[in-house]
């Protein structure tokens, strides 16, 4: 497990000691790989800095020149937001939701640099529940992973943020992910129980594949 420290005024600018390890590790990883890895950004706990790590990354990612992938999952669009104070960020031509009842996510994706590409958040992703609701679990849990084949030749990384509650969303990108980050405050006695949460969800979810969770201990 890697472990990075933070205090909450330094998220905007990150130590370059502390960018170097994650550049590392990342530069392992991808050797490893001949298509995106795709990487999670979870933790069933609301207000620990999830969809700013996620902006981070995506800064991290631009020094690497790697051509990154953002989804945002979830549907306050945190995310999303976050980038539009940077980019500027367009709808697209059809939304997430649109996006995953058709089949289709091409049309869902917006460019923000020649690197970086984004699915934007919607609060239309609400309806996913009722759209699957008569499938099977397995064809629910692995929708998004199933739509995501086809894009991952044109991407070195994915970057998955989404709801902090055990749901059809979280389900979708555990299954459809490699690596799960995991973004704790330092000291809060929660981080064991979120450990053990997610890992039944991801034994619930068949995910073996996921290889490692990347924890990120917080100082807020």
């Amino acid at each position: 497990m890697i472990q990075y420290y933070y205090t909450k005024k330094e998220w905007g600018v990150v130590m370059e000691k502390e960018k170097l390890k994650i550049l590392e590790e990342l530069r392992r990883i991808l050797n490893n790989k001949n298509e995106a890895i795709i990487i999670l950004n979870n933790y069933f706990k609301g207000g620990v800095g999830k969809s700013k790590l996620s902006t981070m990354f995506a800064y991290l990612t631009d020094k690497l020149n790697l051509k990154v992938l953002m989804i945002d999952k979830d549907l306050q669009a945190t995310l999303t937001k976050d980038l539009a104070k940077t980019f500027e960020v367009e709808l697209p031509r059809v939304n997430f939701y649109e996006g995953l009842k058709n089949g289709n996510l091409a049309s869902s994706i917006v460019h923000l640099t020649d690197n970086l590409d984004l699915i934007p958040g919607t609060f239309d992703l609400m309806l996913l529940p009722k759209l699957t609701r008569s499938w099977t679990f397995e064809n629910e849990s692995r929708l998004l992973a199933t739509l995501l084949a086809p894009l991952k030749s044109d991407y070195d990384l994915i970057i998955i943020d989404t709801v902090p509650t055990p749901s059809v969303y979280t389900n979708n990108a555990i299954v459809a992910s490699d690596y799960v980050m995991i973004p704790l405050q330092a000291g809060v006695p929660s981080g064991k129980c979120g450990f053990t949460t997610l890992r039944k969800f991801i034994k619930e979810t068949n995910s073996s594949a996921l290889k490692l969770i990347i924890g990120l201990s917080l100082l807020l």
